[in-house]
């Protein structure tokens, strides 16, 4: 049943009691009681709206945030797999590295790499005072 026969046959309801009413005085207090809990009604479902559409608010956020941070972690995803795969084809490298160098050449790349990390360690170090 759609709205506009709903409000057809509450206002033939109401026309119904309307013209009984005019004939009784307690149906004239009935009439009144029911008019009050109509108005009560209305208020609470103009009430129940309001929350109804705050609710919608709220999720709508959540929504967004959702598709926010859907986002920033397929970016950090995607920056995880360039550090994988830079890390393996420095790995590779190091492993060529190994099996063809002299003795001479791998005690350099260690002293090399000592000498990186130790300056790393002393920057970190100086930039936390």
């Amino acid at each position: 049943m759609d709205f506009d026969q709903e409000l057809n046959e509450r206002r033939e309801l109401f026309a119904r009691s309307t013209k009984k009413s005019n004939t009784n005085k307690k149906t004239d207090l009935k009439e009144e009681d029911y008019h009050l809990q109509e108005q009560r009604n209305d208020e609470k479902i103009k009430y129940l709206n309001q929350k109804v559409n705050t609710l919608k608010d709220v999720s709508l956020e959540i929504e967004r945030e959702l598709k926010d941070h859907n986002a920033l972690l397929n970016d950090f995803q995607n920056g995880v797999e360039d550090s994988r795969n830079f890390v393996s084809v420095a790995i590779g490298k190091m492993e060529y590295l190994i099996a063809t160098a002299s003795g001479r050449h791998m005690c350099y790349l260690i002293c090399f790499v000592f000498v990186i990390l130790w300056l790393i360690y002393f920057i970190w170090k100086t930039k936390r005072r």
